[in-house]
């Protein structure tokens, strides 16, 4: 990677992020963006809380 993320990166991202809400929503991003998206689900039957193990499974060496 050429650039290193700093903390305004991420606030950038956050922000984005934060803004999203409805389901017609959406945030362009560039590519190349030299990062890899990895989705986790939320679980509607327990009131869209975060699916933990889910996150768990997607962690690895570069997280």
């Amino acid at each position: 990677m050429t650039h290193r993320l700093v903390k305004e990166d991420y606030d950038l991202c956050s922000i984005c992020f934060a803004a999203m809400g409805n389901e017609a929503d959406f945030i362009k991003m560039d590519r190349p963006m030299s990062l890899e998206v990895r989705h986790f689900d939320l679980l509607p039957e327990k009131g869209f809380e975060v699916d933990l193990d889910a996150i768990a499974a997607l962690e690895d060496q570069n997280s």
